[in-house]
């Protein structure tokens, strides 16, 4: 639950009491986001659990009265249009990918590293946050984000914080031999020192551990972490990361009333504030099925579509709301191959939905991979993957486009424009603006 900034104290203990009476059951608020967003809370209790499943998440606001004694709402007249407060599922956020090279056989003569660019100039440094499983500081030690002023968290989290464990121990304990975020971070790091010339800048990278070994996490710490984020004056969020939500075909433009509060934080948080949230577009048939989804719209009483992969009938989220008109921040990403003029047959596409495709290293039978620096002859898949292609591309040339940063289409047109870069190839009405290049070719 959010209660938005400028709302009245009363508001929140109005709502609370409002559920109360009408459930007759007992609600706790078990964590909240400290100074970085104290209205920011997490609650539990069969009378939330109620309200949340008849509602589905939602908006509250408008309410009518003047000096609310003991801060119940009685009397007439109207209180500021500001006292709004938006509720949803704490829903789980998860990544679908594969790190898996052992059984590939892969013509190295075919796929070697350009010489890196000559590094020039630094103007300036660009922060991004990695929201990931972790970071592996020794490794990209020289990238670290550094900052001695006093985060919204404390001390301890002036440089990077873990939201698993409630400390500042960030190392990438993901399950897979290769790790997650590790990869991840490396991917940027690659992409900026690559392209990286006498007009372009480094990255410090502020490492935000918001998923546990297996890949875990949940709404409520990555909205702590969008505002632990803002704080540390970040420009970039790599977002590789979501949940699936069904959207009603018959109101297609309309938003789920499950990611009112999604929407709204972003645009407070990071909007307003011209951060880019670079987000995975998702993946299918990695790890689960479709059953799940089919689950999902036979509770909402909607019609099944025909295919879970398409971003036009179906929604994940955060990167589903890079369709939305005020959000013109949010940039959504999945793996394509230029030369087969598609996108991965394993994730997530659409023409109105998915801004960018990154063109991958190998195609193996028709599947994409991307290539693993961290581990010789190992190769990635995922939407998680291509995503901090895009952010390190971003990254490194964020001098170029950070006097855009409210008009997605020229942020998007300046980076495909680059030499070597991307083009606008849409990958047969696959994704909506173009393709960009991966490093390695």
């Amino acid at each position: 639950m959010w209660r938005t900034p400028g709302s009245g104290d009363w508001f929140l203990s109005y709502w609370l009491d409002s559920i109360h009476e009408a459930t007759h059951k007992e609600i706790k608020i078990v964590a909240y986001c400290q100074s970085c967003d104290s209205s920011l809370l997490l609650l539990t209790g069969e009378g939330i659990k109620t309200f949340i499943q008849s509602t589905s998440g939602g908006k509250g606001g408008g309410t009518t009265c003047t000096n609310p004694p003991n801060s119940r709402c009685s009397g007439g007249g109207t209180v500021g249009g500001g006292d709004t407060i938006y509720w949803c599922v704490n829903f789980p956020v998860e990544f679908k990918d594969s790190a898996n090279s052992d059984n590939i056989i892969v013509d190295t003569a075919k796929y070697q590293i350009p010489s890196p660019q000559p590094p020039g100039t630094v103007n300036s440094v660009t922060t991004v946050a990695v929201f990931d499983t972790g970071v592996d500081t020794v490794d990209v030690k020289d990238y670290l984000y550094a900052n001695s002023a006093t985060s919204c968290l404390g001390d301890s989290a002036n440089t990077r914080w873990n939201f698993v464990n409630r400390n500042n121990i960030v190392r990438d304990n993901y399950s897979s031999r290769t790790g997650h975020g590790q990869v991840v971070a490396h991917i940027i790091v690659d992409q900026v020192k690559h392209y990286a010339s006498a007009t372009h800048n480094l990255i410090k990278i502020l490492p935000v551990k918001i998923h546990n070994e297996n890949g875990e996490s949940d709404l409520f710490s990555v909205l702590c972490g969008f505002a632990y984020a803002q704080q540390r004056q970040v420009q970039i969020i790599n977002a590789s990361f979501g949940y699936y939500a069904v959207k009603n075909m018959a109101a297609p433009s309309t938003i789920d009333l499950g990611a009112i509060l999604l929407k709204e934080y972003i645009k407070h948080y990071l909007t307003k504030n011209n951060i880019l949230l670079i987000a995975a577009a998702g993946n299918r048939n990695f790890i689960d099925n479709d059953n799940s989804l089919r689950t999902l719209y036979i509770k909402a009483g909607l019609p099944i579509p025909a295919g879970f992969r398409n971003l036009d009938s179906i929604n994940f989220y955060p990167a589903s709301l890079a369709a939305d008109p005020e959000l013109p921040n949010v940039i959504s990403v999945t793996t394509a191959m230029d030369a087969a003029n598609t996108t991965s047959p394993n994730q997530n596409y659409s023409k109105t939905v998915v801004d960018i495709g990154v063109n991958a290293n190998l195609d193996r039978d028709g599947d994409y991979w991307f290539r693993n620096e961290r581990m010789p002859n190992s190769y990635v898949r995922g939407s998680s993957y291509a995503t901090p292609a895009v952010t390190g591309i971003a990254c490194a040339f964020y001098n170029d486009i950070k006097g855009n940063l409210t008009n997605k289409d020229a942020v998007l047109n300046i980076l495909l424009g680059e030499p070597s870069v991307g083009n606008n190839n849409t990958a047969n009405g696959r994704v909506k603006k173009g393709i960009m290049f991966d490093r390695v070719h």
